[in-house]
């Protein structure tokens, strides 16, 4: 409508002003530009709104003759639009045809884009070179002026384009490795003095600068380093430096820059203190310190609140210039969002790793010396709820109990109510992110309306398995319901991180186009870990256990087997002359009919419903299966996944058999995930060969691509002295020493999870494609040679 008023003023309507005919354009544009973003990025549903757009501009560019040079510049920019798309949906053709259309009209990213279509070709020298021509009368421009010049026009159309296109220059000088070092460094030193304020230019040289120390390290050893720390004392403080200044000016990177950051800066200072005495790194050290301790100021909380987990793991540093700084980062954290910290942080108070428990305490205590003495309140008494919690995970009950009174047998922890502490949801604890630098100084990361804990209901239920764990009910401020489970003798730090590493997965999931179309994520929830033997875990409501839901519809059907007759079934010395796969595929599957597909018939009876259902199953099936298999997560049985019955999505919980713990069990797991018959069933006539192959591809390719992102966040687990690594006697000597320890089953997981991001089944394995490794995980997983020798626990032949 707007459109059809700018070409009525031009053609015999109300006069108008060229002033006037420009204020209107540019409303027009603003709205599309608004409208185009709430779309999926896919050309099949873009494609037909840029080209009614072209359309309508070349109506207003024949009638209104005024607007004539300004709709040609539209012009040019719808089709680079559409051919941007086509490229990132590898339809090179039609990007082709497209920037030959836009090549009418000269608009201002051609050669950019045509670069990117060249190297998308695999034409990568051509592309390199062609763009490095285009640029060059730019950039010499740029050599020659001063900073003082540069910084007045930084935020110009054209500034922004130059920048691009160098930044693009030096990533590909580094990737096609046909440059000297030195060339690639002043590359991208050239787009930070064009674009001073730039958060990609600065993150671009850091990752270059480490890549290099990297590459170093692993000559220097002669083989691939088992640590992510490059320690060149000459050249690390540039690296860091780097990073820090692309967190300044953005958020961007903050999953990349922040952990790699400060895993070089720990990794550097535990070295300087093994050495001891005087060292020509103490200079260094020094250097690194003045970075961080500046960081420290120039950084707001909440970009340091996504480290926490990393900073606490590192709080018994031996470093005590460098404990000195973690303490300040995480005392800033916690008087800016206390109610979130603390709950973050409640269980190194209560470890029993003396250190860690002393250096905790430090920390609140520095809280009480702030202007805020609130601060210093809550954290006494968070301290005294999570002593109340633990005496609730730990009561112990009569087998024959199945309910306890909150009234009777919790009257301490009933009378603390009502709590000025906030409840422990993933909502309440998850740090959002601006979206934009200039939104970073007035960022709200946290909703503004929280609610805390205005009591608990009397009765708590005890749930039926090992470990007896307790359903508490607390009630909000804002009178509803929260349900938790206070979870007696499991550690439950290893959930805790992998929930973190979860909601990185997720945010990665949103960046990516194909991910996006497919609306891929995983389920996440609340974990709280009390100390190393309890914790909280947030209740999800609606789900049942894959498991009940096929005994109900057997024991409908009649065929519901009891696990006695199951174990004799699976019994090799009942079977004499029959093999473990015989027995698996004659007794036991014949027992065991597919099913599953009826609980979604049953469950979602609406046919749109039932679909949504089925591919809400399908994707979230694939993307754990895919996450699981990086990270080694095994014990995949019917009761640790469970069912949303109201959206059809697959929710994965307990997450303590991690790093390929199951392969030590007395009965090896040999599947990388679930993918029974059942659960394929449940994916409709094509099986695991459709929407699910396709989900399982995409979330590999993204994990693959994101590779620097999660292994910064999974390194945080080789300092974790009281993390479990298959070592039964590591976890005991960790509470007899002050400071922190290196795990080396941790480093030796951690060459695992590269490997497999890498695309290697094993260390002397080729990488295989995404597609090869996404087809020999689902041949294994579904191979009956494998099921059959699952313990019969696990369920196989469900």
């Amino acid at each position: 409508a707007a459109a059809a008023a700018v070409t009525a003023t031009g053609a015999g309507g109300p006069a108008a002003s060229v002033k006037e005919m420009m204020e209107q354009v540019e409303k027009v544009l603003q709205q599309w530009e608004t409208r185009l973003a709430l779309t999926q990025p896919t050309a099949e549903t873009r494609e037909p709104l840029l080209n009614l757009r072209r359309i309508v501009i070349s109506l207003v560019r024949e009638r209104v003759p005024e607007l004539a040079a300004v709709c040609q510049g539209l012009l040019g920019e719808c089709w680079l639009e559409s051919a941007r798309i086509a490229r990132e949906e590898d339809l090179l053709q039609t990007a082709y045809g497209a920037l030959q259309q836009a090549s009418v009209w000269h608009p201002q990213g051609l050669p950019l884009e045509k670069a990117r279509l060249l190297w998308a070709q695999g034409e990568c020298h051509e592309a390199l070179v062609g763009l490095q021509r285009e640029l060059e009368a730019d950039l010499q421009v740029v050599r020659d002026s001063t900073a003082t010049d540069l910084s007045k026009q930084r935020h110009s159309a054209s500034t922004v384009a130059r920048a691009e296109a160098a930044l693009l220059v030096g990533q590909w000088m580094a990737e096609t490795a046909r440059f000297q070092a030195e060339s690639v460094i002043q590359q991208f030193e050239l787009v930070i003095k064009m674009r001073p304020d730039w958060e990609r230019g600065y993150f671009a040289l850091a990752n270059y600068r480490y890549s290099i120390l990297e590459f170093q390290e692993r000559k220097e050893a002669g083989k691939e380093s088992s640590r992510e720390t490059p320690k060149d004392p000459a050249k690390l403080p540039a690296v860091v430096e780097n990073f820090g200044l692309a967190l300044k000016y953005g958020s961007t990177y903050i999953f990349q820059a922040l952990p790699r950051l400060l895993t070089l800066w720990m990794d550097y200072g535990a070295d300087v203190a093994k050495a001891g005495g005087k060292s020509v790194r103490n200079i260094t050290m020094e250097q690194l310190n003045g970075i961080l301790q500046k960081l420290q100021q120039d950084l707001p909380a909440y970009q340091l609140y996504t480290a926490l987990p990393q900073l606490t793991s590192r709080i018994c540093h031996a470093n005590s210039s460098v404990f000195s700084i973690i303490e300040s980062m995480i005392v800033k954290t916690l008087r800016q969002y206390p109610q979130q910290t603390t709950w973050m942080i409640v269980a190194v108070s209560k470890s029993s790793h003396p250190q860690r428990t002393r250096r905790c305490n430090e920390i609140f205590r520095k809280t009480k010396a702030s202007k805020d003495s609130k601060v210093w309140e809550l954290t006494k008494t968070m301290g005294l709820l999570a002593d109340r919690l633990l005496e609730v995970c730990n009561k112990v009950v009569p087998a024959d109990i199945a309910e306890l009174d909150m009234n009777r047998d919790f009257r301490s922890l009933m009378m603390m109510t009502p709590l000025d502490v906030i409840v422990p949801l993933t909502n309440t604890l998850t740090v959002s992110l601006p979206q934009r630098t200039e939104l970073k100084d007035s960022h709200q990361p946290f909703p503004r309306e929280l609610p805390t804990i205005a009591r608990f209901e009397t009765r708590i239920s005890l749930i039926s398995s090992l470990q007896r764990p307790r359903k508490v009910v607390v009630v909000g401020s804002d009178d509803r319901r929260y349900i938790f489970l206070c979870k007696p003798k499991d550690d439950l730090r290893k959930d805790c991180r992998m929930m973190e590493f979860n909601s990185l997965i997720n945010k990665l999931l949103k960046k990516d186009a194909a991910s996006r179309q497919r609306r891929l994520y995983i389920r996440t929830y609340a974990v709280v870990p009390l100390n190393e033997e309890c914790g909280l875990v947030e209740w999800v409501t609606g789900t049942v256990g894959f498991r009940a839901i096929l005994n109900d519809i057997y024991k409908e059907k009649n065929i519901y087997t009891r696990g006695n007759e199951i174990k004799q079934l699976a019994n090799p010395r009942l079977a004499p002359g029959m093999t473990m796969r015989q027995i698996f595929e004659q007794k036991l599957l014949p027992r065991f009919p597919p099913v599953f597909s009826e609980w979604f018939a049953k469950t979602f009876t609406d046919p749109s419903a039932w679909y949504a259902a089925r591919l809400a199953f399908s994707h979230t099936c694939a993307v754990m299966s895919m996450v699981g298999y990086i990270v080694g997560l095994g014990d995949r049985h019917g009761e640790n996944i469970l069912m949303d019955s109201q959206t059809g999505d697959a929710v994965h919980v307990d997450f303590n058999c991690l790093f390929n713990k199951g392969e030590s069990f007395h009965t090896k797991e040999v599947v990388p995930f679930r993918l029974t018959h059942n659960m394929v069933d449940a994916m409709g006539v094509t099986g695991p060969e459709g929407v699910y192959r396709r989900a399982c591809e995409v979330t590999l390719r993204v994990m693959r691509k994101e590779f620097d992102s999660l292994m910064s966040v999974l390194t945080t687990f080789v300092y974790d002295p009281m993390v479990e690594w298959n070592d039964a006697s590591s976890k005991q000597s960790s509470k007899n020493i002050a400071t922190e320890v290196e795990n080396d089953e941790a480093n030796k997981h951690m060459n695992k999870i590269k490997q497999r991001l890498q695309g290697r089944l094993d260390e002397k394995g080729v990488p295989l494609s995404i597609e090869g490794q996404v087809h020999q995980l689902i041949t294994e997983a579904t191979d009956p040679d494998r099921l059959c020798r699952m313990y019969v626990g696990w369920a196989a032949y469900l």
